[in-house]
């Protein structure tokens, strides 16, 4: 949670350019998208994540998988379906309410009980929730954090995954996981 090293932990959009430049070419090319449009699609599904609420990193598994296929898909989620967090939702599915507008403290989000972390910790520790913003206390309130979803890639497929644990319908199941 130190703004020090608040980037180390993916691309900037800078990276993003200077590094992936000729894939978003090729990519263009290939699917006929205007230039500019496919690093705007970029942006929404796979940038986001932040742990100062200022900087932004897009999440490299997602980013990597996405300029090796040149299509746009939950990489990131697909490589471990969180059937222990729709285990918590299903007991308890009011938490899900509201992801978009959370405030925590940081003495709440940097919980490490594995056995007794509460929910919106353990969303945030396992990348499902990013921070929006940091809420400086001033010395006379503890630091807090307004958290949300990352990006279009973790919305889509949590809420997917939730509607299919919340609903338990085979078929929706089926459905959505045939390639």
């Amino acid at each position: 949670m130190s703004s020090e090293y608040a980037g180390i932990c993916g691309f900037d959009d800078t990276a993003l350019d200077e590094l992936f430049s000729e894939h978003m070419e090729k990519i263009e090319k290939r699917n006929s998208i205007a230039q500019g449009e496919l690093r705007a699609g970029i942006l929404k599904w796979y940038d986001g994540y932040s742990w100062d609420g200022k900087s932004r990193l897009f999440n490299p598994f997602s980013l990597l998988n996405f300029m090796r296929e040149g299509r746009f898909s939950s990489y990131w989620y697909q490589s471990g379906a969180p059937k222990f967090l729709m285990d918590v939702l299903k007991k308890q599915p009011s938490i899900y309410a509201d992801l978009e507008n959370i405030i925590i403290g940081d003495f709440e989000l940097e919980k490490s009980d594995l056995v007794n972390l509460p929910f919106i910790p353990l969303l945030f520790q396992t990348g499902y929730l990013t921070v929006a913003e940091f809420i400086d206390g001033k010395i006379k309130k503890p630091n807090s954090y307004r958290l949300r979803l990352p990006n279009a890639e973790v919305s889509w497929a949590f809420n997917r995954q939730i509607v299919e644990t919340l609903t338990c319908t085979e078929s929706s199941r089926g459905r959505h996981r045939q390639k």
